[in-house]
């Protein structure tokens, strides 16, 4: 009995923690610091597991995930600066993503929720490695990502820094597929971009380049936004009712934007790619906001 109190306890003490660390970074002005982003990257290792006990339901933790991802997005931007916040920033990616593949019943995992998660911190980890090479941390997470990347049946999300046309295919050393449990036929709203580099001009490989990192850390954040929105689908149904019309408009539109901003990158029309890309990121955030997140 004092056992099942104590996991109580502990249970209601982390999932306050991560809600507390979201609270905090949301009403921070300024940069975040890599201790503030770890204490959120805990919590939400701590929450993945407790969903995997079936402590908490679909709906808690399509939000937690939708809004991390929005926090995460923002300090994506500035992660790079310090190798010790680049790998919590990463961390935390990681950690929602296992959070979207939580619990036991495959018809609530959120397949491709956790593909982008992962995908943004395969992301940031490979920019970290460009500027910090000799970091072994930085590569330990590397091979551990990509193994879940492509157990998810993703493809690495590596730009300029290899050759033109190529992507990375090295054995990534990572966890196998049948470790990770995996919604299969989950239809991808937001694929990333095909882009032929030999094709890109010299002067808009910089700003292609941006786009292609801005796409991905977008499409995590509007998929989180789907997942919610699915989220409320379910318990209304359940009840004999159906979503509000405004709702899936403001998600259409969303998956609108990000499709023309797709679209956009393919084509090398970098720049139209960006003005897609805050619309999108504003329907985003405007969809949440209507979901009470």
């Amino acid at each position: 009995m004092r056992w099942a109190i104590w996991i109580g306890f502990a249970a209601s003490v982390y999932a306050q923690s991560t809600d507390a660390a979201l609270a905090a970074l949301q009403q921070r002005r300024g940069r975040a610091s890599a201790t503030e982003i770890q204490a959120l990257s805990n919590g939400l290792n701590y929450d993945a597991n407790q969903y995997r006990a079936g402590q908490e339901g679909y709906a808690a933790r399509m939000s937690r995930a939708a809004r991390s991802l929005t926090y995460l997005g923002g300090a994506r931007n500035y992660a790079t600066s310090d190798v010790s916040l680049g790998l919590a920033v990463a961390s935390a990616y990681q950690n929602v993503g296992a959070m979207q593949l939580a619990g036991s019943d495959p018809r609530f995992y959120d397949r491709n929720g956790a593909l982008l998660s992962y995908q943004n911190s395969y992301l940031l980890l490979n920019d970290l490695r460009m500027r910090y090479p000799n970091d072994p941390r930085i590569t330990g997470q590397m091979a551990l990502v990509a193994g879940r990347v492509r157990a998810l049946g993703g493809s690495l999300p590596v730009w300029i820094s290899v050759p033109l046309g190529g992507q990375e295919n090295a054995p990534s050393g990572g966890i196998p597929e049948q470790h990770i449990p995996v919604a299969k036929g989950a239809p991808a709203q937001f694929e990333v971009p095909k882009l032929d580099w030999a094709k890109v001009p010299a002067d808009q490989r910089k700003a292609c380049g941006e786009s292609l990192d801005r796409y991905i850390t977008a499409a995590a954040s509007a998929q989180g936004a789907l997942s919610v929105l699915d989220s409320l689908r379910v318990s209304v149904e359940s009840r004999g009712l159906t979503l509000r019309a405004d709702y899936t408009a403001g998600a259409a539109r969303m998956v609108e934007r990000m499709r023309s901003a797709r679209e956009s990158i393919e084509q090398i029309d970098c720049a139209r790619a960006a003005d897609m890309l805050s619309m999108a990121e504003g329907e985003v955030r405007r969809l949440l906001k209507d979901l009470g997140q």
